[in-house]
């Protein structure tokens, strides 16, 4: 197979050479270029927020993040619900993680 070059915008992020003989099609190694691109050399933040209860938010979702500077769209990374009890008493929180962009 040819080599294969992935770029995303704006381009001065090149990705690390990937060798893996179960990528047969050029189809499947751009994808698997654009996952390590992403993964790798982008510059996303990782945020996390805590609140009550929330309905289920299907992981890769995208929406808006609240952080004290402002809203900003990100895409659903995680999702967990605790629930903590305290002899009769309980409380549910959600998790939520969600990748940003740097703005920075």
């Amino acid at each position: 197979m040819q080599p294969v070059r992935v770029a995303r915008p704006p381009g001065d992020k090149p990705g690390p050479p990937i060798g893996d003989p179960l990528i047969v099609t050029e189809q499947v190694a751009v994808a698997r270029g654009i996952a390590e691109i992403d993964h790798a050399c982008s510059d996303r933040l990782i945020s996390t927020a805590v609140c009550g209860l929330v309905g289920w938010i299907a992981p890769g979702s995208y929406g808006l993040l609240e952080l004290d500077e402002g809203a900003r769209p990100g895409l659903l990374t995680g999702y967990e619900i605790t629930v903590t009890l305290d002899g009769d008493a309980y409380t549910i929180d959600t998790m939520l993680t969600m990748e940003t962009e740097d703005e920075g």
